[in-house]
């Protein structure tokens, strides 16, 4: 494949072969087969034109607009700081009551302030969609322009509610009706998938549509440094797969299935009942039919929302009687009473408090894990079948996965992240190396030894269709390797020795043994590179590089403690009435965390250059570490600063190489291996970059460059070596191959991408 887009890559250099891909190569086979689908039609596609196509710029302002994104984040902060004092100064003379008060008080108070603080956020969020835009109308805004802040504060303050807490339920179909949208009956939208951006007055939903997870509902996108707001529809009964995508300006017609990973483009789908594939999608048959459900009846929608909200709240409870446990176990190794934190006149005290609770946090985390891990295994114990929405066993399914998620977010990629998934009734042979994995109900899937699954693995993940959701057993046999964002679907068996490219959906029904696959729909890889490289380094460590390994590993177990010492000398301020020091904790806390991963960064790996290094390399392990510290440490401060060129500040430091003016959408608050990522002056940005790949258990790592006036689309993927021209428009779920150039002033769409015709719009 490496080839095969250097090849391609040279052939866009000529107008007559610019219209050749790595598809063609693939399908083609021969250089005779291939010149014989040279034709003009090749070089220009009838796509239809991408959104955004302004041809009149908009005058943009953006040191004006950063300076008042600047003061509206330090104002909400300060009051943010304030109202948690507050908050705190009220609810610490509690932890004199009885013991036994508290255990039962604790997780009642707890949901009662979550739900009112929840709706305190929803209404307010509402309240300044309708007051700062009223109703979205389709078209272009600048990004940097007074409009394009309304558009920003309105998506600023929309992150901001815990969206979490109504996943799953028709409260988020009450809330979206609130902001605007017309959402009918049944209507479920699942982790990862709710428009939160904008542009709600143009969304419409018919009764028991169905977005799966990750999916997106473009009503609101980023292109050519502009807010792009365009209608999406979808009809009764229609169904979106995981990580489908819906352009704006489409319709997805009633009863018809987005396959997972594939963009509908405005007027690629009319006719209802039918399934639409590829980037962009094509009618490629009938739509899946109805399965016969098992179980129960689906409960009401008001009664599975109290349910889903109950159940989580109770295992969100005994987790943090795993930490009260441990604040008691450490407070009684110290010998200190915990009160003595209330009494301003024992200030000594605040130290050694500070102490114990950063130990105790050390402490809870493992017994979180080993609790996620248990209740994980009860859950999960679903039998194979077809559900109704909105019944037990969907229920059971979601807080499964939802367990699986949350122990991802401390043990992917680790030694220990194979033990928790065998606790949670996952089968995993032996030598398998495993990231994130999404949407995973651990005891449906079995993996047989030496697989390998790199990061954000939709493995096994529920079918979801109108009104129901199905689960089968996944078996991946000997020596498996899933790239980037592969699905592997319910009831997969694969064979051995397969490989699987980023986003590409594994397809079992056609796959054999040693067989390579890619793009979307999936292809043939005849051949790939094979690394020579010494087995101790990838399958095999000694003991000096296993100790290595384990040690950075296991130091993630301390991650959650300076946090926690922190909250404890802050609420020493509350105490004591400091509102300056409450003030300044508040502000600077935040960001002294996130100066401490970027000094660490620099300390751990210096300025990284492109190479290769084996996963039981230090390095690697370094590498693996910093990535948790980012996400616990700098994450929640960054946050606020998306859609801001204050990140961009940020990320410089990091190592990027960011340009004037450059828009970034949301999710570049944590970016791996910010040094090889170079952007040019008025790019928009909304990629997942995939500057490194693991390839035979070894880390290749190369520069992605982006020219001036780029735009690279919702959920693309550049590949390490990508090289994308000035102006150049990639739309959305794209991959760009590893060390593959796209001209200037184009078009490319397609996962691999190819040409389709020049770049329009605002440059």
């Amino acid at each position: 494949s490496l080839l095969a887009a250097k090849w391609v890559s040279r052939l866009r250099m000529a107008e007559l072969t610019a219209g050749v891909t790595v598809r063609d190569i693939y399908e083609a086979r021969t250089i005779r087969e291939i010149a014989l689908r040279i034709t003009p039609s090749t070089v220009e596609s009838n796509l239809a034109e991408p959104s955004g196509t302004a041809d009149t710029p908009q005058k943009q302002f953006p040191l004006l607009i950063s300076l008042l994104q600047g003061l509206l984040l330090l104002s909400e902060l300060v009051f943010a700081a304030l109202g948690a004092s507050w908050f705190a100064s009220l609810a610490l003379p509690a932890a004199k009551l009885p013991p036994i008060v508290l255990l039962i008080g604790i997780p009642l108070f707890g949901l009662a302030s979550t739900i009112l603080w929840a709706a305190a956020f929803v209404l307010r969020a509402v309240l300044i969609k309708w007051l700062v835009i009223g109703r979205y109308t389709p078209g272009d805004t600048g990004i940097w322009t007074i409009n394009g802040f309304r558009i920003w504060v309105v998506m600023h303050v929309m992150r901001q509610i815990p969206w979490g807490l109504f996943e799953g339920t028709f409260l988020v179909n009450v809330i979206l009706r609130m902001l605007g949208a017309r959402i009918g009956k049944g209507v479920h939208f699942h982790r990862g998938s709710i428009p939160v951006l904008g542009g709600w007055d143009l969304l419409d939903i018919g009764n028991d549509a169905v977005i799966g997870q990750d999916a997106a509902l473009e009503v609101l996108d980023l292109q050519r440094s502009c807010y792009v707001v365009r209608g999406v529809t979808l009809g009764a009964g229609a169904s979106v797969g995981t990580r489908g995508v819906i352009d704006g300006g489409a319709t997805l017609p009633e009863k018809s299935y987005l396959a997972p990973l594939s963009v509908l483009n405005a007027g690629g789908a009319s006719q209802s009942g039918r399934t639409f594939q590829g980037i962009p999608a094509a009618d490629v048959g009938e739509a899946p039919g109805a399965p016969t459900l098992q179980g129960s009846k689906p409960l009401s929608e008001a009664s599975y929302a109290c349910l889903k909200i109950a159940a989580s709240t109770a295992i969100g409870a005994i987790e943090a009687l795993a930490g009260i446990i441990s604040i008691w176990l450490c407070s009684q190794l110290f010998g200190i009473n915990l009160i003595a934190l209330l009494d301003s006149n024992k200030p000594d005290q605040l130290v050694v408090t500070a102490l114990c609770a950063a130990l105790a946090a050390i402490a809870a985390l493992p017994l979180i894990l080993l609790f996620e891990g248990l209740v994980a295994r009860l859950l999960g114990a679903v039998p194979a079948g077809s559900y109704p929405l909105r019944s037990i066993a969907f229920l059971r399914i979601w807080l499964t996965s939802g367990l699986v998620n949350s122990a991802n977010r401390w043990l992917s990629g680790s030694l220990f992240w194979p033990v928790w998934l065998r606790l949670a009734g996952m089968r995993i042979g032996r030598s398998c190396e495993i990231s994130t994995l999404v949407d995973l109900v651990p005891q449906m899937v079995t993996f047989d030894a030496l697989t390998f699954c790199a990061d954000g693995i939709y493995m096994g993940t529920p079918l979801l269709l109108s009104g129901s959701v199905t689960i089968a057993p996944v078996h991946i046999s000997e020596d498996s390797f899933f790239g980037n964002h592969a699905v592997v679907m319910p009831g997969s068996e694969l064979p051995p020795d397969v490989l699987f490219g980023v986003c590409t959906v594994a397809e079992s029904g056609k796959v054999t043994a040693g067989s390579s696959w890619f793009g979307i729909p999936g292809f043939v890889l005849p051949r790939r590179e094979i690394l020579d490289v010494d087995a101790s380094l990838t399958y095999e460590p000694d003991a000096l590089r296993y100790t290595t390994r384990l040690f950075w590993e296991l130091l993630r177990f301390t991650v959650p403690a300076i946090p926690a010492g922190i909250s404890v000398l802050w609420l020493g301020t509350v105490v004591r009435a400091d509102i300056q020091g409450v003030l300044i904790a508040g502000i600077g806390v935040p960001a002294a965390l996130a100066g401490i991963v970027l000094m660490l960064k620099w300390l751990l790996l210096g300025k990284v250059k492109p190479g290769v290094h084996p996963l039981w390399s230090c390095w690697c392990s370094r590498w693996d570490f910093l990535y948790v510290l980012w996400t616990e440490w700098a994450l929640p401060a960054l946050l606020p600063l998306e859609g801001t060129l204050w990140l961009n500040v940020y990320l410089r430091l990091m190592g990027m190489k960011i340009g004037k003016r450059v828009a970034l959408s949301g999710g570049f608050s944590q970016v791996v291996d910010p040094d090889m990522i170079s952007i040019g002056d008025d790019a928009t940005v909304s990629a997942i970059f995939q500057a490194h790949t693991f390839e035979d258990r070894v880390l290749k790592i190369d520069k992605v460059t982006i020219g001036p006036g780029a735009t690279l689309g919702h959920g693309t993927v550049p590949l390490y070596g990508a090289n994308i021209g000035a102006c150049t428009h990639v739309t959305t779920n794209s991959v760009i191959m590893k060390e593959e150039t796209l001209l200037p002033n184009k078009t490319y769409t397609g996962a691999p991408c190819r040409a389709v015709g020049p770049s329009r719009g605002r440059n």
